[in-house]
């Protein structure tokens, strides 16, 4: 699993929202977003990147450091 998609999770698991919220109020479709909350795309477009950010009521800035940490901490192969 990509990092994006773990942020993503923990992101909706600690503002207790879905998906199905994410999409409706962003545009993103349903099945774009599930591939990035599934971890399997490494980098979505910088569009949905503001998009989500925007949802979670941060800058991509923001967004994109805690995908940088999230692969900082993952364990090497």
């Amino acid at each position: 699993m990509y990092a994006v998609g773990k942020v993503m999770r923990k992101l909706i698991d600690e503002h207790e929202t879905t998906q199905a919220d994410i999409c409706r109020v962003t545009g993103i479709k349903k099945a774009n977003l599930s591939v990035i909350c599934k971890g399997e795309t490494q980098y979505p477009s910088i569009q949905t990147c503001k998009r989500i950010a925007m949802y979670f009521g941060m800058t991509l800035d923001d967004f994109w450091a805690l995908i940088e940490a999230e692969e900082a901490n993952a364990p090497q192969d």
